[in-house]
């Protein structure tokens, strides 16, 4: 009887053992940081704004294009938070490995917020990118993401509209016409379409600070819009559906027609006899 209990003692003692070992491995991710970088299979190139067939560009002194893009993509990154609520501050810590994020802290001071400000992680959601976790807190905070002059930006959406990010979107694909009056008419209406349906109230033409301007370039016909970064997305990513809704390709993309302008011909006047007014003389006014 002894030697069958010692067997059964022997097995609960490695169970237990088996079972802490698992809890403590559940327990260090959650004190050790806030977050983690999956390794799953997930395609990058198919976020909206990195798989973009519209052409636009920054206009910024302090980075290029390309260095843009590497923040776009550090974003885009997919991460899981591993705890529910922490300090915003110790949450940027966390996270820097993946995107390094800085805090505007005079802004966020002047709104009454403080970088240990308390946030609200979701982690019982679909793994998703850091930009998604990262927009779900700014909406908590009533703040907003901004990259300029190579940096993330963690503000507010008053500092946002006071330092506007400018860039130039390449709109040709989209705004095809046989001729040059058609394709400004096509331009406008595409302007008028984004200051409708993308924040209408962040553009000026409704008292915000958004601005968007018509410049043809050559064959091109280009829009440069100063915004909030977080607008900018949404631009990219709404010319890019309109795009692959009904655009012509880059490619496709013909200089337009010119109208040819013709001029009658010229009438040969008749011979006049000899001491006879000329036809082409005009008769003149003589007072009486």
């Amino acid at each position: 009887m002894t030697s069958n209990i010692r067997p059964s003692l022997r097995c609960l003692r490695l169970l237990s053992i088996f079972i802490v070992l698992i809890l403590a491995t559940m327990l260090v991710p959650a004190t050790e940081t806030h977050g983690q970088e999956l390794d799953g299979n997930s395609d990058l190139s198919k976020t909206p704004i990195l798989d973009t067939r519209m052409e636009s560009w920054p206009v910024d002194v302090a980075m290029t294009r390309e260095q843009e893009r590497a923040l776009w993509e550090r974003l885009c990154q997919p991460y899981t938070p591993s705890v529910i609520n922490v300090a915003l501050d110790d949450w940027v810590d966390s996270v820097e490995s993946i995107c390094p994020i800085a805090i505007n802290v005079p802004a966020l001071e002047a709104n009454g917020l403080r970088p240990n400000t308390k946030i609200t992680l979701r982690v019982d959601t679909p793994p998703s990118s850091l930009l998604v976790h990262a927009m779900l807190v700014m909406e908590q905070l009533d703040c907003v993401l901004e990259i300029r002059q190579g940096v993330v930006r963690i503000t507010t959406e008053e500092f946002a509209n006071d330092n506007l990010a400018v860039r130039i979107y390449d709109v040709s694909s989209l705004t095809v016409a046989p001729d040059a009056r058609q394709q400004i008419m096509a331009v406008t209406a595409l302007m008028r379409t984004i200051q409708n349906i993308i924040e209408p109230t962040q553009w000026e033409v409704l008292g915000g600070a958004a601005v968007i301007e018509f410049y043809p370039a050559n064959n091109k016909r280009l829009l440069c819009i100063a915004a909030a970064t977080q607008v900018h997305w949404q631009v990219v990513a709404f010319l890019d559906q309109l795009q692959r809704a009904g655009g012509a390709r880059p490619e496709e993309v013909t200089p337009p027609r010119r109208v040819a302008t013709t001029t009658p011909p010229r009438v040969s006047s008749p011979p006049t006899a000899p001491g006879s007014p000329s036809i082409t003389e005009l008769p003149r006014f003589r007072p009486q």
